[in-house]
């Protein structure tokens, strides 16, 4: 259940950052989490 709350915390940051979390999970195999953010050119 902790892994949710970090899910989820996770993608507001990431929202709140103008990116995305695209996540993909397999039965019995695990979960991949991938963080997409905007690169910033300041």
């Amino acid at each position: 259940m902790i892994s949710l709350y970090r899910a989820i915390a996770c993608q507001i940051i990431v929202e709140k950052h103008g990116g995305r979390l695209q996540v993909q999970s397999d039965l019995g195999q695990g979960s991949e989490f991938c963080i997409y953010l905007p690169i910033c050119s300041q």
